[in-house]
């Protein structure tokens, strides 16, 4: 796996985590005004990215005009309601919860999962199995192509795992995307009876590369972490005083029943090296020259920046205002 040299990790680096923080709030401040509303709601997932911005929002507004929203479902991790409730705690901010469950069921959410689930592995059996999605894809090899993968994992622990053709695909995810419109439907409810704007919570990554779904986790009044890189937030999310749990908790999508982290299910390689390389690619650095850097052959940096261009293709075709600059 590519190893980042000293320049990249220092490109990647957030330089003065206080001042960019500082930089944020006030932003956050005058977006907010120019709507002419009194504060702000923000969805709580128990992950680093919405943790930091709840952060920002208590700085700009205080803990009176700040809410964190927390909406799990029946698929949602064990441990993020109470991390949820962890970080509402340190920034002072009180929390709501609001179980979607049922209102995914009425919609035909797990019913349409477990569908698309089962036409791949038929004697899948949501009462005892669990599922989960990942992205693969062999970088070395020219000839290979993205893989979306589904794993079944039984109740005996072992798992199964098989490669998702483009019906079942594209099923499984569309039912899933149930969950982040849900949400954010949620979320401006909150929001607009409390006369309030709502904070998106996906950092740069996520909103360049299109890890968002439109209409859900896409939509926002404001994006605070719009231009930080994932690594960028942890050190922003240390400097507003994000629990050292969040922190080190792995990034995970808590979304399917089975637990993945945000490396496996999208990004396909770890977060600090996605970083260092799409900086890059956005840059239009020269393929050779980012090779030598990062200790892997052209070929390799080739076909990942190819991966790159179709995933902006796909972010600019998902985008809706306000994720434009």
């Amino acid at each position: 796996m590519a190893q980042l040299s000293q320049s990249l990790r220092q490109r990647i680096t957030l330089a003065d985590p206080e001042a960019v923080a500082g930089s944020l709030v006030a932003r956050l401040r005058a977006t907010v005004r120019g709507l002419r509303l009194r504060g702000v709601v923000v969805a709580v997932s128990g992950g680093v990215d919405s943790a930091t911005c709840l952060g920002i929002a208590a700085r700009a507004f205080g803990p009176e005009r700040t809410l964190g929203l927390f909406l799990p479902d029946r698929h949602s991790g064990a441990e993020s309601a109470p991390l949820a409730r962890e970080v509402c705690d340190a920034f002072g901010v009180p929390l709501e919860i609001v179980d979607i469950t049922q209102a995914l069921c009425a919609l035909g959410c797990y019913e349409r999962q477990n569908h698309a689930v089962t036409t791949r592995v038929t004697d899948f059996d949501p009462d005892r199995d669990r599922f989960r999605v990942d992205f693969r894809q062999d970088f070395s090899d020219p000839e290979s192509l993205p893989d979306f993968g589904l794993t079944v994992v039984r109740s005996d622990g072992s798992a199964q795992r098989c490669s998702l053709t483009g019906q079942s695909y594209l099923e499984l995810v569309a039912a899933t995307n149930m969950k982040q419109r849900t949400r954010m439907l949620l979320t401006h409810f909150h929001a607009e009876s409390r006369h309030r704007a709502v904070v998106g919570t996906s950092n740069r990554m996520e909103i360049e590369q299109g890890f968002f779904v439109r209409y859900g986790d896409g939509t926002g009044d404001d994006f605070p972490l719009r231009t930080m890189l994932k690594s960028q937030v942890y050190a922003l999310g240390r400097t507003l005083g994000v629990p050292a749990s969040i922190l080190d908790r792995e990034p995970t999508t808590d979304t399917y029943s089975a637990p993945q982290s945000q490396e496996d299910f999208f990004y396909g390689m770890p977060l600090a090296v996605n970083d260092a390389l799409w900086d890059c690619f956005v840059a239009g650095e020269p393929v050779e020259q980012v090779a030598e850097q990062v200790g892997e052959s052209v070929t390799w940096v080739r076909a990942v920046f190819d991966s790159y261009a179709r995933r902006r293709a796909l972010a600019a075709r998902l985008s809706v205002d306000p994720l434009q600059e």
